[in-house]
């Protein structure tokens, strides 16, 4: 079953090693506290936001499963089709938020990118349920795709994993911030010429893009990495692990907890957006990115796909066991 939360929720969560993990039932949704005592143990504070965008379906999705976690993005297939009266987008992030959740389960798949690995299979085999073949050329816009981040808390690590554009962020201590895997950003140059037509005055600018953004697309799996049912997703699948000594947050988001870039060409502001958590807190960062956006509706001022995209996110603050 998923676990989605409403958006701002909160809950608090003493980590002991999964041999010992006590779980409270509760709710699908609902927020909840579980006390998992352990003396000397690290232990973390949960929140979580889940908001959907301007689109009709939310295609985000959250998962949060005993010590692991999970941020799923999915993208529109971009010939329209619906399935089953549901996107591509909203098919695939469902998809693999199921296929994370049952390897987060497992006991015989130890590593995220195993997982990672098990929920691109079964995402193909979705697909070719409604006549979609993964390796055929003239079906490569019509894959359903996702990008995702996966996040399991050992007691004195996290193990993490990612693909497309969701982040995993690091903050230490001393507020300096580190982004583990490498960052690509695929629909920069889209961007880039987006503020170009802007200012040009052009009315439709994503009919305008047509072309760069079906470019953008067919490179999948060729120049960054999705969830798309494709086996080459195994060569931009990115995956680490991270001491938890010095650590004081870790966030996992989908690019709709970025910050509006009035700038594309400079690239993404990580240092901003870190910055921004530390003073605001997640629930605040994204009424603030929110609210920046709803000053640009027609995306001119912030070059983007939509005025307000979805969201999921997941920020664990180190506490202090007991407090």
């Amino acid at each position: 079953m998923h676990r989605f939360f409403a958006c701002d929720t909160v809950r608090s969560v003493f980590y002991t090693p999964p041999m010992d993990t006590l779980h409270t039932p509760r709710a699908k949704g609902s927020p909840s506290t579980a006390a998992l005592f352990a003396p000397a143990q690290r232990s973390f504070n949960i929140r979580t936001v889940y908001s959907a965008g301007s689109g009709k379906e939310n295609e985000d999705r959250l998962i949060a499963a005993g010590n692991s976690f999970a941020v799923v993005d999915g993208a529109s297939s971009l010939d329209g089709t619906l399935y089953d009266g549901h996107t591509g987008a909203w098919n695939a992030a469902c998809c693999v938020s199921a296929a994370l959740e049952r390897g987060f389960a497992l006991q015989d798949e130890p590593s995220l990118t195993g997982i990672m690995q098990r929920a691109n299979a079964y995402l193909a085999r979705q697909m070719a349920s409604y006549g979609i073949d993964t390796s055929a050329p003239q079906d490569r816009l019509r894959l359903w795709s996702a990008s995702a981040a996966a996040l399991r808390l050992t007691e004195n690590s996290a193990q993490w994993a990612q693909i497309g554009d969701c982040r995993v962020m690091f903050i230490d201590t001393s507020g300096r911030w580190h982004m583990p895997a490498r960052n690509y950003d695929h629909d920069r140059l889209t961007m880039i010429r987006w503020k170009q037509l802007s200012r040009a005055g052009v009315r439709d600018i994503r009919a305008a893009l047509h072309d760069q953004i079906v470019s953008v697309r067919r490179s999948m799996n060729r120049t960054f990495g999705v969830l798309n049912g494709e086996p080459e997703m195994s060569r931009f699948l990115q995956y680490g692990e991270m001491s938890l000594d010095g650590i004081a947050h870790i966030l996992l988001f989908t690019d709709g907890l970025s910050l509006p870039e009035a700038a594309p060409e400079y690239g993404t502001s990580f240092g901003d957006l870190a910055r921004a958590y530390l003073t605001r807190g997640l629930e605040g960062l994204h009424r603030h990115i929110h609210a920046l956006q709803s000053q640009d509706p027609d995306c001119r001022m912030f070059p983007r796909f939509k005025c307000h995209d979805d969201v999921a996110a997941v920020a664990l603050t180190m506490q202090q066991a007991g407090t």
